[in-house]
């Protein structure tokens, strides 16, 4: 039988907050879980009251909190999000359809994912990524299901920040919820008890996931290459000079961004690595919508006239 620990260690790489002891300096994580099991309904529990061992084995089941803040006033935090279906519009037909082409958009964005069964026909998407703000992978995520919207099984999907902790026993489908590959197709597993194989399969599947990097969130096709320090200023329309922007490495994997106007001092700015993907995303937003003030309005089709 596979070892707890492999698991365990799995899910910590790719969906449990980090933790520190309350003696060590760093990240404060503040996370929390249910707890409950087929006779018992959900109770609060702090994070390091999870049992992985009793989960993995059916005897009780855990809600994880997927988000957590960084210090005592810090931003939310997260490392993996869950795509799911509304349960009232919820269609077995269509559901598995709907995952395997959020499946293919976040992949093609160079986001990591990866499928669930939860049970009764209800299959989910989790989203995995380094440690980032919360609030960036739900711009991700969001934007995924935008995309699909011409579907209207797709309109009935939402963001998830809590989820049953899979694989595991789910006592509201009476069913274990668990990963599969692109190439399965899922079935009911019923049985609190756990089947033989299914960790094994689980923990196979999980170490081929690698969480994309932060960065990569906001820029699909790579982190922007740095600009060459000391690039002389280039004129800007009306003989205005324009700004020369320096990307350079900065200390704890922050960032230092140098700007030159040719006519004033050199002003630098140090950001920190938070700060750096709020400016990617600024100035990603801000490209887009030069680029569609740019293209000029296509005209309308001609239609053609008789042939004579």
């Amino acid at each position: 039988m596979v070892s707890i620990k492999a698991l365990t260690a799995a899910w910590r790489r790719l969906i449990l907050p980090p933790s520190a002891p309350a003696n060590e300096s760093g990240p404060m994580p503040l996370w929390s879980a249910c707890e409950w099991t087929a006779m018992t309904p959900p109770v609060a529990v702090g994070g390091d009251h999870v049992l992985p061992a009793k989960h993995a084995s059916g005897i009780v089941s855990y809600d994880i909190d997927l988000c957590w803040t960084e210090g005592h006033s810090g931003p939310r935090m997260c490392r993996s999000l869950v795509l799911a279906p509304l349960s009232q519009v919820a269609r077995p037909e269509t559901c598995l359809a709907t995952a395997r082409r959020l499946l293919a958009d976040a992949r093609a964005t160079g986001v990591a994912a990866a499928l669930q069964w939860h049970g009764d026909g209800v299959v989910k998407v989790w989203l995995f990524t380094e440690p980032l703000p919360l609030t960036s992978l739900e711009r991700t995520a969001r934007g995924l299901i935008e995309e699909a919207m011409d579907s209207s099984s797709v309109a009935g999907w939402q963001i998830e920040t809590r989820a049953l902790l899979a694989p595991g026993w789910n006592p509201a489908s009476a069913s274990w919820a668990y990963f599969f590959a692109d190439d399965e197709t899922p079935t009911e597993i019923n049985g609190e008890v756990v089947p033989d194989g299914l960790l094994a399969h689980q923990v196979s599947l999980l170490e081929t996931l690698q969480p994309t990097p932060a960065m990569q969130v906001h820029h699909p096709t790579g982190a922007p290459q740095p600009i060459s320090a000391g690039s002389a200023p280039a004129q800007a329309p009306g003989g205005a000079p324009a700004l020369a922007v320096s990307v350079l490495p900065g200390a704890a994997n922050g960032i230092v961004v140098v700007v030159d106007s040719g006519a004033t001092p050199t002003m630098s700015i140090a950001l920190t690595p938070l700060q750096a993907l709020d400016l990617a995303q600024d100035l990603l937003r801000t490209a887009r919508v030069a680029l569609t003030a740019a293209t000029p309005p296509q005209p309308p089709p001609q239609a053609e006239g008789p042939p004579f």
